[in-house]
This record gives C-alpha cells, structure tokens and sequence, in this order.
C-alpha cells in the first residue's frame, strides 16, 4: 500500500529532447494538479529556466546528506544531483501530483530502493530520438546548432533516454522527432499512465 495518492511523474531524457519544455509545459497549463520537486545540483552553469527546477549547492556540503534522505542521486559529466524524499512529499502532502526530471541512472538508483517505490508510485515518460540523424539534422536546421555541437547533443539526448535493464516498471517511450507532434505524443502518453 502506498503512502500517499498522488504517483511522482519522472521525465528521462535530455533538454534538447525536450526534458524542460515538457515539465514546464505541464506545469504552466495544469498549475492545480502538478507542482515541481526543485532537485539539488552542484552545476554552476545556469540555464533558462533552471529556477524552477534546480537549487545549487557547492560539492563541499554534498557531504551533509545521508542516502536515506534522498529519493535518488545521479551524475551528469562532473555535476551531481540529488533529489530529496522531503521535498516530493511536501509536493504530495499539499495535493498535487510531483514532476521530476532525470536521468536514467537516477531512476535506476530510484527503483533499487523498495521502500521509495512502495512511498511514491512511478509514472514515466522516456523522452527518445525516434531517427537519431533526423533529430541531429533538426537540431542544425532549427535549433541553430553546429554540426558537431548537434552531434554530441544527439548523441547525449539518445544515451539520456536508454531505459536501464534493471528497470522493473514499465515506461513509457515517446518517439519524439523534436517538432511539434511530439506534444500530443507526450500528452497522450501523460493520460494513459497517470489515473483518472
């Protein structure tokens, strides 16, 4: 039985495969039903739209916190980011329904712990380039990207969207291409995990 109502929904995926517009997508059209669960980041680099989403905290106080406390933790080249069980339960106890990004070793650690999915129920949405060199091609055309710049961001939204075989829940898997179809995609992927 779980603790509260309310599933924690997870984005996996990069922001070029569209991670951040999704959850704030969601968040600005259905502010009475989804809060964000803010995850703590060592990054420095700031980016649009991380005030929402992300508190920084210098890798010298990662130390202070103990793994019990955390619903999961990941990595991202140096950075390291850690979402605290305290925060999506404040999100639940206030009676909206949690939204997350990830990546997938962050779920991976997630489902590893029972006593974190028998809390929180898991409703997830992997974000994966349909044609990875359609997606490489779009990023160039339309995203104003260098080749290799969109190369390597192609090669990283595929590697951020690679379900891990450990994984025991089953997602899921939006195609996307990066245009607009991708939302109804996405939506219609949203309605038919999350309940009534």
């Amino acid at each position: 039985m779980t603790l509260n109502a309310h599933p924690l929904l997870i984005f996996v995926g990069s922001r070029r495969a569209g991670r951040h517009l999704h959850l704030d997508r969601l968040l600005t059209s259905h502010p009475d039903v989804f809060a964000p669960v803010r995850t703590i980041t060592t990054r420095s680099q700031e980016l649009p739209g991380d005030d929402v989403w992300f508190d920084r905290m210098p890798s010298q106080r990662v130390s202070r916190f103990n793994t019990n406390q955390m619903l999961t933790h990941f990595s991202e080249g140096k950075s390291l980011f850690f979402i605290m069980r305290s925060r999506v339960r404040e999100v639940c106890d206030a009676g909206y329904t949690p939204l997350v990004g990830m990546t997938p070793l962050g779920l991976e650690r997630l489902e590893s712990r029972p006593d974190t999915v028998r809390e929180f129920p898991l409703r997830t949405v992997f974000l994966q380039p349909a044609d990875p060199q359609e997606f490489c091609e779009r990023l160039v055309r339309e995203g104003g990207l260098d080749q290799k710049t969109a190369e390597d961001e192609t090669q990283r939204a595929v590697r951020l969207s690679t379900i891990p075989p450990s994984v025991k829940h089953t997602p899921s898997i939006v195609p996307i291409s990066g245009t607009f179809n991708d939302v109804d995609l996405v939506d219609q992927a949203i309605a038919s995990i999350m309940p009534p």
